[in-house]
């Protein structure tokens, strides 16, 4: 028994200070995997991992120096140092520096990048740890989420300790929203993230005496559907929404909503309605509040006044240029004056008249007015006495030629001979009478359709 102890003790001993060799007699140290000729046809596979990091010690401890690995994402062999950090690549010289840590979530941004413009002093500044003090090549890294942009880090060496990495950061991003940049350098991997904003639309001027409608014509009292052109130069590009309606002279204008150009284009709006009035417009145009200017659009008169429609009570001021009659001339003076309780005797529903008296033989009395007229109603009154006279009735300073129609008898006095004649079919401005009677006493204009 005592024999068998002895060898026990021994054979343990001897394992103790074994080598080993894989197809190899004799080891020639701890572990010997080569032929005993050294003609090996194939090479040792060492453990593989993307990130140093992810090593560990099945103990759980730390992980044991002399450890040793191959880095996939740097493409080398890399070992556990005594120093609890990991060497710098071990299969060539060019490879990267190493750090420790990558702290994208902190870094710091310099500039702004907007939707659709193309960036300009933009960059991020990334914190690191651990640096080794050795090179790195750079990289450049594109964008996801809003793709178009690029990160670029030239390249340079890690400091020794601690240290920034600036990425410049260029092109144009295809939207608004997020840019993400997957960021891998020395090791240490991390997604740095820059905002991009909406671009607030803008213009540097608008040019409203160039405008133009189409269709280009606007007649008052006829039904518009078109649109009204503005140009601007300046435009940054950006999108813009639907503007709010704005009514005048019964139309009504909206700006459509669209995207800018870069530099010059139009501004396009919808016209739409039935104009009140023959006027010019003016009509104010501003584009996101800063830039404004006025549009200038005559509406003109259609070509033949509408049927007795629209009636005015006539007013002469001689006074003001608000009165409807803006001019009477060659009448006897003291005799212009209003006149009230005046039957009437059409479908014009008035009871008030503008009264001429005591017009010379001869004289020609004018009467202007501050619209186009398209239907008078008018009663001259005679002391027992016919006149063959008729008005002549003017526009622009041509004389134009409406149809007569005598409607029966009416005073505006109480003279006792009166003829009383309406006036449409045309427009017209101004009208002349020349007296042939000196018996003429009076005219009233009492009725009047007018734009």
């Amino acid at each position: 028994m005592k024999k068998i102890l002895i060898l026990a003790k021994l054979f343990i001993a001897l394992l103790s200070f074994a080598q080993i060799g894989i197809g190899r007699a004799n080891p020639r140290g701890a572990l010997d995997i080569n032929k005993d000729n050294d003609t090996n046809t194939m090479g040792l596979v060492l453990p593989t991992n993307s990130n140093v990091n992810n090593i560990i010690n099945p103990l759980g401890s730390n992980v044991i120096p002399g450890t040793i690995i191959y880095d996939s994402t740097n493409d080398c062999v890399r070992l556990y140092k005594g120093t609890n950090a990991w060497s710098n690549c071990l299969s060539d010289t060019s490879c990267e520096g190493m750090i420790q840590t990558l702290d994208c979530a902190g870094a710091t941004h310099t500039g702004t990048l907007t939707n659709g413009q193309a960036a300009t002093g933009v960059s991020s500044v990334i914190s690191y740890t651990g640096g080794n003090g050795s090179a790195h090549s750079g990289q450049t890294v594109a964008s996801t989420g809003v793709t178009g942009l690029t990160a670029t880090l030239s390249a340079g060496s890690f400091a020794t300790g601690n240290g920034t990495l600036t990425y410049t950061i260029s092109g144009t991003p295809s939207g608004s929203g997020t840019a993400s940049f997957a960021i891998n350098i020395g090791g240490q991997t991390c997604t740095l993230t820059r905002t991009v904003q909406n671009l607030t639309a803008s213009v540097g001027s608008l040019t409203c005496a160039s405008a133009t409608f189409s269709p280009a014509t606007i007649t008052a009292g006829n039904a518009y559907t078109g649109t009204m052109t503005v140009p601007y130069t300046g435009g940054n590009g950006g999108s813009y929404p639907q503007g709010t309606a704005q009514v005048i002279n019964g139309l009504t204008f909206r700006l459509q909503a669209g995207t800018l150009n870069i530099g010059s284009g139009n501004l396009v709006y919808t016209v739409t309605g039935t104009p009140t009035s023959v006027t010019t417009m003016s009509i104010p145009v501003s584009f996101s509040g800063a830039t404004t200017c006025n549009v200038s659009k005559a509406v003109q008169l259609p070509a033949t006044p509408p049927a007795k429609t629209g009636c005015f009570n006539i007013i002469y001021n001689s006074n003001s240029s608000t009165g409807f009659i803006t001019q009477v001339t060659n009448s006897v003076a003291g005799n212009v004056s209003q006149r009230t309780s005046i039957p009437d005797i059409s479908w014009c529903q008035t009871n008030v008249a503008s009264k001429f008296n005591h017009m010379s033989i001869g004289t020609t009395t004018t009467w202007k007015f501050n619209k186009p007229v398209g239907f008078l109603g008018m009663t001259i009154d005679a002391n027992g006495s016919t006149t063959n006279t008729t008005p002549t009735f003017w526009r622009n300073g041509v004389q134009v030629y409406p149809s007569q129609t005598h409607v029966g008898a009416f005073k505006c006095d109480t003279n006792i001979f009166t003829r009383n004649f309406e006036y449409e079919g045309v427009w017209f401005d101004e009208m002349r009478y020349t007296a042939d009677r000196i018996s003429i006493t009076e005219i009233c204009l009492d009725r009047v359709s007018k734009w």
